[in-house]
């Protein structure tokens, strides 16, 4: 028997109220179970029960055995003193100051249903992909479609987490938190720390110096600082950026990176940090605006525009530094984009109109993953393969949240899902 499972028949009134009585045989019928307490004090606030003739209003503690009051040192904690009801799976031990103080316990063990019991401990310990993979789609879908929709906000608060970070780090500086969260999107997985790096040794504030001397500028400004620009070369072009760099360096005291710092083991072509840092330098000359005027109502359509804007100049006929190819450097694929989309720039705006209390912007941000294509991945191929699809980004982002931090964890009896199975 496990705490939460108790506090799960409490909350949705899983027990019969005609067989409820106190240890010493007065009748109990539960009116309202109260408001369950997430952080100290007493599992449930504000209950109301019925204790023989009379109806009661307080706060009631669960427990797996009555002498966990003591080992959890509730005697000591003043919040604990005006409980109106002690619940416990199995009376271990008498609590002396609760029978002092006259407050009632009821003992639930051989009272709760052992269906419901068995059935949790079948999701508990069955080996398939999710808990309740047979059961699923016996789940009214207005229930599904609701929770997935409560765990996208979910998933966008846990992806801001790593915004908000950036923003204490950035002193909360707006355009530079804007800068280093677009810089981890054009990393993806694997280089994201290393773009992260980049923009930091950078700053937006020698980025903005540099937006008016030109695309070589900056340019040479991000290769150079990346670690890229060769010490000499044969070819006029990276010349020029050598020459740029060895100005920009002893100008703003930039710091060069280690090769070490980039991943390009396992990484495909596309993906390679080069490319990438000249697709993120193409996007901030071809935006020709400050990051913070993309946010709005636009800012998946602009963003969109932008980051599939062609390469031009040197990059256009070459993929290395002197390494000449028909093609050159070509925008980034759509995938990638609503990657780019959907794991910073959306989560940024999000965060920001949260900041600065916009709910306008903060509902307008959440809506625009339902207009991204879904995204194709392992485990969204697996929800597809027990009959859960999804049309949009903001489902696949909530399919994901629930596998990864709800499915996995086995915690059914905190997803509406699972709790849904289990009343039924």
């Amino acid at each position: 028997m496990k705490e939460e499972l108790l506090h799960f028949i409490w909350k949705f009134k899983l027990i019969d109220n005609q067989k409820l009585q106190t240890l010493s045989g007065i009748s109990i019928s539960i009116i309202q179970p109260g408001l369950e307490n997430n952080s100290d004090g007493p599992d449930f606030l504000n209950a109301r029960v019925k204790i023989g003739n009379e109806e009661w209003v307080g706060n009631v503690e669960i427990h797996i055995n009555s002498s966990d009051w003591l080992k959890h040192n509730h005697s000591d904690n003043p919040k604990y003193k005006n409980i109106i009801l002690h619940v416990v799976y199995f009376e271990d031990k008498e609590i002396e100051e609760l029978t002092f103080q006259k407050t009632p316990t009821l003992e639930l063990k051989g009272k709760l249903s052992l269906k419901l019991i068995d059935h949790y401990q079948s999701l508990m310990t069955n080996r398939k992909w999710i808990p309740c993979q047979d059961e699923i789609n016996t789940v009214d879908d207005f229930i599904v479609n609701s929770w997935l929709d409560r765990l996208l906000i979910e998933r966008i608060e846990r992806k801001t987490e790593f915004v908000q970070s950036i923003f204490e780090k950035s002193s909360f500086d707006w355009n530079q938190t804007f800068f280093v969260v677009l810089c981890r999107g054009f990393g993806f997985k694997k280089n994201a720390e290393g773009f992260s790096i980049l923009a930091n040794r950078i700053g937006f504030k020698v980025l903005q110096k540099e937006y008016n001397h030109g695309a070589e500028s900056v340019e040479a400004l991000f290769l150079g600082t990346a670690g890229f620009l060769p010490e000499s070369s044969n070819h006029f072009y990276i010349q020029k950026l050598i020459k740029l760099f060895t100005y920009h360096k002893s100008k703003y005291s930039i710091e060069v990176m280690e090769s070490k710092l980039w991943v390009r083991g396992g990484v495909r072509p596309a993906n390679q940090p080069f490319v990438r840092i000249i697709q993120l330098i193409n996007f901030l000359v071809s935006l020709g605006r400050p990051l913070l005027e993309l946010i709005g109502n636009q800012i998946l359509v602009e963003t969109q525009k932008v980051l599939k804007t062609d390469s031009s100049g040197y990059w256009k006929s070459h993929d290395r530094i002197e390494n000449p190819k028909v093609n050159g450097i070509r925008p980034m694929g759509e995938k990638s984009v609503d990657g780019i989309l959907i794991n910073s720039i959306l989560p940024f705006q999000f965060f920001y109109a949260r900041w600065i209390k916009d709910e306008n912007l903060m509902n307008k941000s959440t809506e625009l993953f339902e207009t991204i294509s879904p995204e194709e991945n392992v485990i969204i191929t697996n929800w597809k393969s027990i009959g859960i699809k999804a049309k949009s980004a903001g489902k696949t982002q909530s399919l994901i949240e629930l596998k990864n931090n709800y499915c996995s964890e086995k915690k059914c009896l905190f997803c509406n899902i699972g709790s849904q199975i289990l009343k039924t």
